[in-house]
């Protein structure tokens, strides 16, 4: 984890975000429609990108500069949603350092950023996940109820995010 400090994982984000955006008419995919996922801390960094469109600090120097980082809705699997939850983590300090500022954390925390420009949001989470406890998703989601944003969040009793996502990736899904 040392080789890549923060903010370089955000960085990656956002450069992947324009290089899709960038590509877009080779992918065969339309620019305005595109959707992010990510799971734990991938989820984090997915609703993070989400909520900070554009935001110099977050954009780095990868490819395409200038184009937007900008996304129709994210998906989130078991997301991290504030920070400071895990302050303490000793598996965290090769990232952000032994004693993260208050500052640093709500900086990297995607609630931070929900605001009326929040895009759609789905979030998936199991009850029985120990890594990150469902009480983040639940917090979230609560947070963008009173402020009447568009978001789904499922958490599952009794179930790992995982068997979540298995059980979604099994289905026999229609042909659209």
């Amino acid at each position: 984890m040392d080789e890549a400090l923060w903010p370089a994982q955000i960085h990656d984000v956002k450069t992947a975000i324009r290089w899709v955006r960038a590509n877009s008419e080779s992918l065969g995919i339309e620019p305005s429609q595109i959707v992010i996922a990510g799971k734990s801390s991938g989820g984090q960094l997915a609703l993070l990108a989400a909520g900070t469109p554009n935001l110099a600090e977050f954009e780095g120097n990868g490819g395409n500069p200038g184009v937007s980082t900008d996304v129709a809705g994210v998906v989130g699997s078991a997301p991290v949603s504030n920070m400071t939850d895990f302050a303490e983590r000793r598996d965290l300090e090769p990232l952000f350092g032994a004693n993260p500022s208050p500052e640093l954390l709500k900086a990297i925390s995607p609630i931070t950023y929900a605001n009326e420009n929040y895009p759609p949001t789905l979030i998936f989470h199991g009850t029985a996940d120990t890594r990150v406890h469902h009480h983040e998703t639940v917090r979230f989601s609560r947070s963008w109820s009173k402020r009447g944003f568009q978001w789904t969040c499922i958490c599952t009793p009794d179930r790992t995010t995982s068997s979540i996502e298995s059980l979604i990736s099994t289905r026999p899904w229609p042909t659209p």
